[in-house]
């Protein structure tokens, strides 16, 4: 493969993953500041209510993280090879992605369906043994969702930082 290939690969991983990295955390940061507090606090909503209205929307965008991960894999194994960056760049860049899908597999795969199995169940926050397991859970996925858009600004500033001019 010539430069001018690796180039273009480069810039069209780098797109991807860019696009991948933006729509993960913007879409958190909406659910999370936007979407969530509305129906929890201000739809007129009780608390059992809001919680089977926002179960199906978390639940898709647990889907919707995993298309955005395969994205952004994807991104990463075109723009990687033409990245010429220091090896403790690459290393941290590394640490950040591997930190990222990990949050994710636990979030969209663990932590999620926990609480909306504990829903389903009748659980309401902070009653009962269900309750503080769906309050521990609860937090869990907070934390989870602060942690992956941390991780992808962290994403985005070394992808963008990391050309393939940098020795």
């Amino acid at each position: 493969m010539n430069a001018s290939q690796r180039s273009h690969r480069a810039r069209a991983g780098l797109l991807l993953s860019t696009a991948g990295l933006s729509l993960w955390a913007g879409g958190l940061l909406f659910l999370g500041a936007v979407v969530a507090p509305h129906v929890f606090f201000h739809a007129g909503l009780d608390r059992t209510q809001a919680g089977a209205v926002m179960a199906p929307v978390f639940l898709a965008f647990d889907r919707w993280i995993v298309a955005l991960a395969a994205l952004l894999v994807l991104g990463e194994m075109l723009r990687l090879p033409a990245v010429r960056a220091k090896r403790p760049a690459l290393a941290l860049h590394a640490a950040l992605l591997v930190a990222l899908l990990g949050a994710a597999v636990a979030g969209s795969f663990f932590t999620s369906p926990g609480i909306e199995a504990l829903r389903l169940q009748g659980a309401h926050r902070g009653e009962g043994p269900l309750g503080r397991r769906l309050d521990d859970l609860h937090h869990r996925s907070e934390a989870l969702g602060r942690a992956q858009v941390l991780l992808c600004a962290g994403l985005l500033l070394t992808c963008w930082t990391q050309t393939g001019d940098s020795e």
